[in-house]
């Protein structure tokens, strides 16, 4: 059975019948590992799209509500967390819903940027109260940029660009060059504007889908700096962040890997996303 609308009503009404007369609508974009359903006025339900991204319902469970807790902006909260049924393979999860546009299709104000750094810097500083070590369940996000190096190795050499490729490669190296060596911090491995919500005046005023939850090396939080920011806004990441020379690097090489494998065809993409995919290599180049 698919992750639809008829599935997520049969478990609802089977696993948690007190909501089955609540109304449940498509969320538009609905997620891509996940879709999501709104539940009454308050909930959102979110269901694994394939086999590969159901270990994320229970990574995510595991953090949100420590996570909620401790940090100022708001983030969902897992409610409830669903088994296995009525069809359905997988588990699957009942979170808070939070208000709020996604900054993926609104107008982001002048200090977004600068918001979003404060509220990495304030993730990244909290104490990890729990291990949840990246791996292939959350697509290494958190971990060593190295998994990534056969891919990297491949787009480059799909490049026909080599003035390009010989920019890339010395900012790959470089990212490479400096390994994480502090203690597991934080991290939510999918900073994406899709994931960040604003408020009618364009201000950050939440965060949500954490199911690439990690402890480990937050340079991965950062990569958006390259892939949604231009100059301007990409330095008030970092100043308002106070992300050091390394983890700026490494960050930087995150960027690098998702712009170069979409660029090159190698993890599929649109048109769109290969044409967004070279602006962003571009800009990686320019900082060589």
């Amino acid at each position: 059975m698919s992750a639809d609308l008829a599935t997520a009503r049969a478990l609802i009404a089977d696993q948690f019948p007190q909501y089955r007369d609540l109304p449940l609508a498509p969320i538009t974009p609905g997620g891509w590992d996940n879709r999501s359903f709104r539940l009454g006025e308050h909930m959102v339900v979110r269901l694994p799209s394939a086999d590969h991204y159901a270990p994320q319902i229970a990574r995510e469970g595991a953090a949100l509500n420590v996570l909620a807790d401790a940090l100022a902006m708001p983030i969902t909260r897992r409610l409830h967390q669903g088994a296995p049924g009525s069809g359905f393979p997988h588990a699957w999860a009942i979170n808070r819903w939070i208000d709020g546009t996604p900054a993926g299709s609104a107008r982001i104000s002048a200090d977004f940027a600068g918001q979003l750094g404060r509220f990495l810097a304030a993730l990244h500083r909290l104490d990890p109260v729990l291990e949840l070590p990246p791996g292939s369940g959350n697509f290494h996000r958190g971990g060593s940029l190295e998994v990534y190096g056969d891919e990297v190795a491949e787009a480059f050499a799909r490049l026909g660009d080599a003035a390009l490729r010989s920019q890339l490669e010395q900012q790959w190296q470089r990212a490479l060059s400096r390994p994480f060596a502090g203690a597991p911090r934080w991290v939510h491995g999918d900073v994406f504007p899709w994931n960040l919500l604003v408020d009618p005046d364009g201000n950050l005023c939440g965060v949500i889908d954490w199911g690439l939850v990690a402890t480990g090396d937050p340079a991965c939080d950062y990569a958006l700096a390259w892939t949604c920011f231009e100059a301007d806004r990409r330095g008030a990441l970092r100043q308002a962040s106070g992300v050091d020379d390394a983890m700026w690097d490494r960050a930087r090489g995150w960027s690098l890997w998702k712009a170069a494998t979409l660029a090159t065809g190698i993890n599929g993409g649109t048109p769109e996303d290969i044409a967004a995919s070279q602006t962003v290599l571009e800009r990686i180049a320019a900082e060589s």
